[in-house]
């Protein structure tokens, strides 16, 4: 090995070694910060189901249907999150939006035009019926 490759050598092994402490620190921050955390991971979570509709549309399927499931998904999350916080809302309620929420993240995506209407219309009457409760 002559000196040239000796040198570089040193100085990729001292590159990697910042990058790992550099890497280490962001966890560190991450776990001390879940704000930060969370939109991180919501953060991935988009790029990945933006990559899943690509290849869905890719493969002539149809990604607009698994573009409207993931926005009902969403859609239920936020009115979980709004009835768990708000005091007009009962826990009958609440169970149910759980219950239709984990019923939609366990379909089959490769049925999504087979089951999307039903969760459409349930989702509009959940969400007119926290509209009732809270604000009329």
């Amino acid at each position: 090995m002559s000196q040239e490759d000796k040198t570089t050598l040193i100085w990729n092994i001292f590159k990697l070694l910042i990058w790992i402490i550099l890497l280490v620190s962001c966890f560190f921050y991450l776990e001390n910060h879940p704000a930060e955390k969370i939109a991180l991971s919501s953060w991935i979570k988009n790029i990945v189901q933006k990559i899943e509709i690509f290849g869905y549309n890719a493969v002539w399927k149809d990604g607009t249907l698994l573009s409207q499931k993931y926005d009902l998904e969403n859609k239920y999350l936020e009115m979980i999150h709004f009835a768990e916080e708000k005091w007009c809302i009962n826990q009958e309620f609440v169970w149910g939006l759980h219950e239709m929420y984990k019923a939609l993240l366990n379909e089959d995506n490769n049925k999504i035009e087979t089951y999307i209407t039903r969760y459409t219309i349930a989702a509009a009457e959940y969400e007119m019926s926290i509209y009732n409760d809270c604000w009329e």
